[in-house]
């Protein structure tokens, strides 16, 4: 690849990008394990969150895993025993 071609690769904007694809948007009164699945049928990391025509915000899988999903599987593993 030459430079140029690599240049006018990186020129390209979030609209050339997402050209035909459908945002996958839901309600800011969503069900997170609704709005989970959503984005795993979909195959999608990110949900944008809608409120009266409005973006309110985007949920991600890092929201996830941090805020939503029990605490109890994502403690610390136990230290090995060599």
């Amino acid at each position: 690849m030459t430079y140029r071609t690599a240049h006018k690769k990186s020129q390209k904007t979030l609209q050339d990008i997402l050209h035909g694809q459908d945002l996958l948007h839901v309600g800011a009164q969503t069900l997170v394990q609704d709005a989970a699945r959503q984005m795993a049928a979909r195959n999608v990391s990110a949900v944008v969150i809608m409120e009266e025509g409005a973006l309110r915000g985007i949920f991600t899988e890092r929201d996830a895993l941090r805020r939503w999903w029990p605490p109890v599987l994502i403690r610390p593993a136990p230290p090995s025993r060599r």
